[in-house]
Parts: structure tokens; C-alpha cells; sequence
């Protein structure tokens, strides 16, 4: 088995790719209300979106636990409901990955429960792996990407 070399992304080019997605989002007929970043990961990407982009900004957690078996990941979202009653119109969730695709995927079928919203999911990084695929993404990757805020 053959382990792909580590991706390790620094912040100037980090800075190059939020450029980059803010450029496809002003392209798109789509008028926003809203940036959404998934706690850890998506809050770097979520704070520049909303700020590049004029946008209110909120931070929406999700944890994950394996039940006694380690069979099944549960997806917890540590915001509360009334929240997500209080968005209205175009939002963008945002993380850095869409690796396995369960948070995106969780969070798109949450906000799909609120009639006032309709989301955008926005990664800098898909893996094909994913069973979510973002609405705007930059670049497809199978490797470990390093961010980074990860780094040491």
C-alpha cells in the first residue's frame, strides 16, 4: 500500500484560495444573507468568507461519537434549533475538507428542515471519497491536506 505524501497548505496560499472562492461566489447570481463555518476546521475559511464578502457570520458545531459497538459515528450539532429558526434566505456553510462528507451532509439535511433557508456548501479541498460533493470547492485531493492552523 502506497501512502500519499501529506499536503501541506501555508497560509499564503490559503490566502490565494479564499481569493479564489470569493471570486466564484461574487460570479454567481446568488445573493447571500449568510456565512456558517463548521467548528473546527471551517472557522479560518468562515471568518475571511464573511468578512471578504460582507457577511454576518456564525459558527455552528457538530461532534461525533461511536456508540459502545464502534460501529455507527452519531453527528451531534451543538447549536441549538432556534438558531437555525432565525436564518433566513441564501447561506454558505463552510469547512476546510469534505473528506468523509458526513458533516456537510448532516448540515445540509438539518437547514433543508427550515423552509427560510437555502444552503451553499463551500470547501476548499473534496475528496471523490465523499458522499457529499460541495456546491463550490477548488480542488479535488485524496491526501492528508495539513492546513495551517494544524500546524505546530
Amino acid at each position: 500500500m502506497v501512502i500519499a505524501e501529506k499536503l501541506k497548505v501555508s497560509w499564503g496560499t490559503f490566502g490565494k484560495q479564499i481569493s479564489a472562492i470569493v471570486k466564484i461566489i461574487s460570479g454567481r447570481p446568488t445573493e447571500y444573507t449568510r456565512v456558517v463555518g463548521i467548528s473546527r476546521g471551517g472557522l479560518p475559511l468562515g471568518v475571511a468568507l464573511s468578512h471578504k464578502l460582507n457577511l454576518p457570520f456564525s459558527v455552528v458545531g457538530v461532534s461525533s461519537y461511536n456508540d459502545d459497538t464502534n460501529e455507527q459515528e452519531t453527528l451531534i450539532c451543538d447549536t441549538p434549533d432556534v438558531i437555525f429558526k432565525g436564518w433566513e434566505g441564501n447561506i454558505l456553510i463552510v469547512d476546510d475538507i469534505a473528506d468523509s462528507g458526513q458533516t456537510l451532509k448532516f448540515l445540509r439535511e438539518k437547514t433543508n428542515k427550515y423552509p427560510n433557508i437555502k444552503c451553499t456548501t463551500v470547501t476548499v479541498y473534496y475528496k471523490e471519497r465523499s458522499i457529499i460533493k460541495p456546491d463550490i470547492y477548488l480542488e479535488m485531493t485524496d491526501r492528508w491536506v495539513v492546513f495551517p492552523w494544524e500546524t505546530k
